[in-house]
């Protein structure tokens, strides 16, 4: 089981657990990142796939996507997504790791110290808006 601290991020984890064991799939935190950490998930398919999950802690979607976890993510060699929690409910947007890549390279999300900021709206065009776990794991995992 994947221990997180913040509320959003620990529901999508318990919902994403309940999903791969109905599907016989074991999910872990990936420990390949900078630190270890609850955001870097593995779901242990044919071939490990990994998400990169961060939770937007005010009322609009604004996140900081850590620099250190994206070069870990970029050079681990597995197929990833950076999904980002957003909203009371279950929604999220999953951006591919050629989204991610092409947002950093074009400057779409700014840079700060360690991280890249990113805000909800234009800066998502290109991202998949999903309005419920269920809907996102489908689309993850099939």
């Amino acid at each position: 089981m994947i221990m997180a601290s913040n509320y959003k991020l620990t529901q999508f984890i318990s919902s994403l657990e309940q999903y791969c064991a109905t599907r016989e799939l074991k999910t872990t935190r990936w420990d390949g990142g900078s630190k270890s950490t609850p955001n870097l998930i593995q779901v242990l398919t044919s071939a490990p796939k990994l998400l990169y999950v961060k939770e937007s802690n005010i009322g609009e979607g604004f996140w900081g996507v850590n620099e250190n976890q994206v070069d870990a993510l970029e050079e681990s060699g597995y197929e990833w997504w950076l999904v980002l929690l957003t909203g009371s409910g279950e929604a999220a947007y999953i951006v591919t790791e050629p989204q991610v890549v092409s947002a950093i390279k074009s400057s779409l999300w700014s840079r700060g110290k360690q991280d890249y900021k990113v805000h909800e709206g234009h800066e998502l065009a290109a991202a998949m808006k999903i309005t419920n776990y269920g809907a996102l794991f489908q689309f993850l995992f099939g």
